[in-house]
């Protein structure tokens, strides 16, 4: 594509796009329609203030994967205890849950979500957990991701 002012456009022909929703009231998908991305982040950031989600927030997935189910049942009830013990109330901590897609290529999965007012308290949190005695026991069973985009 190529840049002109503000825009990047791609292809040189006008199209149109499709959008198919349940929910066509919905802010993100109005403000799309009419192209009106201010009011898009206006909205947004306001939510995203109200819940503490990243930007404002700091959030961190973690998941273990095993061929076993209940190995990793046992370290998402484990670190979610440890979590919730050693964060004192600093971090939230959502889950063990089985995600959406609860196994996948053959491995079992449990999620644990972290949400933090801060990046240094999650960074605090993710340490304890992954310099400790689980972090040696599931290490290579175990996924981090900061402000995951998705949560399947």
């Amino acid at each position: 594509g190529k840049r002109t002012a503000d825009w990047l456009v791609i292809g040189e022909a006008p199209g149109k796009d499709i959008l198919q929703s349940f929910h066509p009231d919905h802010y993100a998908v109005r403000a799309s329609a009419e192209h009106d991305f201010v009011a898009f982040y206006e909205f947004d950031i306001r939510y995203r203030k109200m819940v503490g989600y990243p930007p404002v927030g700091a959030m961190a997935r973690v998941e273990f994967r095993h061929s076993d189910r209940r190995k990793v049942a046992a370290w998402g009830r484990e670190a979610g205890d440890l979590l919730s013990e050693i964060t004192r109330g600093h971090v939230k901590v959502l889950g063990p849950i089985e995600p959406p897609i609860a196994r996948l290529e053959g491995q079992h999965r449990l999620h644990l979500l972290l949400k933090a007012s801060s990046r240094k308290r999650l960074r605090e949190a993710l340490s304890k957990l992954l310099d400790g005695h689980l972090g040696k026991l599931a290490g290579r069973h175990m996924l981090v991701e900061i402000d995951p985009y998705s949560l399947l």
